[in-house]
């Protein structure tokens, strides 16, 4: 009883949004670990529903269409940052303004994604394109339109999250992926129980279905209730500060194509360069270790927007505070690494047996790797909350341009160790400029000009 006294103690002390930001982080890990647990469940479930073919077959679709949602150019994230700082300066009309000229941008977007992808579905054979065969055909290209138009109404209705990260509330957005989960994964094995699915066709609808029905009795809920003074509307929609979120939404966007580019071309590098037999110990030992890295973004994700409340009310120290609390529990992350390096031979020796041999020396550098991604992370999740991206924006658009070269080299000569260490000496740039932008800004010892404080 003293414990949990203790946690709840923890919880409600501190500041407003100190609180919000704690409570927000402890719901986001009880959601997390139980969304990892039925992921786990998911697989044996399509095994039985499926065959291999088409459980493939659904993989490689959902991975080519997901690609549909970067083509919202980043009006999320800008819309996030400019609907946090209205909100701290509590000027509602301008907040109803930015979402609702949001959600018509996105609306007009996808909605011409939706009028091109019916004009051409016609005239491509769709099985083709992810080799099924033929007898699938006429299955795969009923699924393509329902998978397609469906998740476009996805990524309109998925815009809501970011009304939710403005407003501090992030542990909502997992609360909707935690439902959306569930709710599907109990929607198919009630369907599996009753013999009447067997196809791609309706596993495939369940899941591109229910996160629309999620989003709307969600979105509903909140614009109907908490949302109302920002609820969008037509009337409230303005072509000029379309460029306002696109200028910045458009930043993020490529900043975070950059990273995706950066962080997941490993395995095709290490394939054409090492060989795909050097790929799935990469693979394994990055899924192990990646562990880290996905519970300290879970503590980090609240402190974006409560940044961005706290830079616009022009409270630093609060900034400051929260800069050295994350840095005390990075700490506290190191000592897990090393942990997971010393433990890592006996947990793959019981999940692999001598499947695979797993080499301590990648581990320890892709936990390097990992470490120095955290540690930056520390500091970007401040800088991006302030808005000042102009430098990320520019190293964004540099760092491939010398990772995916000095990957080469290094792999040519040191292999799967030297594609890991151009990583490294990456992520060493980041974790010296990002820290030097952040006193900058908070210590505002630059000039109004400055790349560093833009």
């Amino acid at each position: 009883m003293n414990l949990i006294k203790g946690a709840l103690h923890y919880l409600n002390s501190g500041n407003g949004r100190t609180v919000r930001a704690k409570k927000a982080i402890t719901r986001m890990f009880l959601n997390k670990g139980t969304s990892l647990f039925l992921s786990m469940l998911y697989v044996p479930l399509f095994l039985e529903c499926l065959d291999k073919t088409r459980y493939g077959i659904w993989v490689t679709i959902m991975s080519l269409v997901n690609w549909i949602g970067f083509f919202d150019i980043g009006i999320g994230q800008g819309l996030r940052n400019l609907l946090a700082k209205s909100l701290a300066e509590e000027n509602y009309i301008e907040a109803k303004k930015i979402v609702s000229t949001a959600y018509v941008a996105m609306i007009l977007i996808f909605v011409f994604i939706m009028i091109i992808f019916v004009a051409i579905y016609p005239f491509v054979n769709w099985y083709k394109i992810f080799n099924a065969p033929v007898n699938m055909a006429s299955e795969i290209n009923t699924l393509m339109l329902i998978v397609v138009l469906m998740m476009c109404m996805n990524f309109i209705l998925g815009i809501f999250k970011s009304v939710l990260l403005a407003f501090q509330m992030p542990d909502v957005t997992s609360n909707m992926n935690l439902a959306i989960q569930s709710i599907s994964l109990l929607t198919i094995f009630i369907f599996y129980l009753s013999g009447k699915i067997s196809s791609l066709i309706g596993i495939g609808s369940i899941l591109v279905v229910i996160p629309v029905l999620v989003y709307v009795f969600y979105t509903f809920k909140y614009f109907g209730g908490r949302f109302k003074k920002v609820l969008p509307s037509f009337r409230f929609f303005e072509k000029k500060m379309v460029r306002q979120i696109l200028t910045l939404g458009a930043a993020f966007f490529i900043i975070q194509i950059s990273n995706l580019f950066l962080f997941q071309s490993n395995n095709i590098i290490i394939s054409n360069i090492v060989g795909p037999e050097a790929v799935p110990e990469y693979y394994i030992v990055n899924k192990y270790l990646s562990i880290l890295l996905f519970a300290f973004t879970i503590i980090t994700t609240p402190f974006w927007s409560a940044v961005t409340d706290a830079y616009t009310k022009k409270d630093i120290a609060w900034i400051k505070n929260v800069k050295s609390k994350l840095v005390r529990i990075y700490c506290g992350f190191i000592l897990l690494a090393v942990i997971m390096i010393i433990v890592s031979p006996f947990f793959f020796n019981i999940w692999l047996g001598d499947k695979m041999e797993i080499s301590t020396s990648l581990v320890i550098l892709l936990s390097v790797f990992l470490l120095l991604q955290m540690y930056s992370n520390i500091f970007l999740s401040i800088i991006n909350g302030i808005g000042k991206i102009k430098l990320q924006f520019y190293i964004s658009i540099l760092l491939p341009f010398i990772y995916v070269p000095l990957a080469i080299i290094l792999g040519k000569y040191m292999g799967i160790y030297g594609v890991v260490i151009s990583g490294i000496i990456m992520m060493f740039i980041y974790v010296i400029i990002y820290p030097i932008q952040y006193y900058k800004i908070i210590s505002n010892e630059n000039k109004p000009n400055s790349i560093w404080y833009k």
